[in-house]
């Protein structure tokens, strides 16, 4: 299983994207902002291919994607939620999204019920996952 964030420009505040699965659209996609110099809980992990695997969160209390060894970040999660207020350099996931320019994500709950169940099954099956982060192309 190939699974890719494609990136859109960033806007200031916030980055979005999509994310598909094995060439698929699944969901929309929403960062903190790309930025060169990394601030606290404001920042989008750098571009690149991550191992990815499933594990218990304590902040969710439930198991959620977690993207091993980020540099500069750790605890990077793909997992629910509306805006960028609701991530901390982690990957949001959503089936609609709104706003001018994209800002808010809705049914991101639902993306989550589209997304897990093909991540699981792929560990399940042995697979070893990565996932790539791909910034915007001019």
């Amino acid at each position: 299983m190939k699974i890719l964030v494609c990136r859109n420009r960033p806007q200031k505040g916030f980055t979005t994207g999509c994310l598909l699965i094995d060439g698929l659209f699944k969901c929309f996609t929403l960062e903190d902002e790309c930025r060169d110099v990394k601030i606290k809980h404001e920042t989008a992990i750098p571009a690149g291919t991550y191992k990815l695997r499933i594990t218990h969160s304590a902040r969710f209390n439930k198991p959620l994607p977690i993207l091993l060894d980020v540099p500069n970040f750790t605890g990077v999660r793909i997992h629910a939620g509306n805006t960028c207020n609701d991530t901390s350099g982690c990957i949001l996931v959503g089936l609609s999204q709104g706003g001018r320019n994209g800002e808010w994500l809705g049914d991101s709950k639902a993306a989550m019920d589209v997304i897990m169940p093909e991540i699981q099954n792929a560990l399940d099956d042995g697979e070893d996952l990565e996932i790539t982060i791909r910034d915007w192309e001019l």
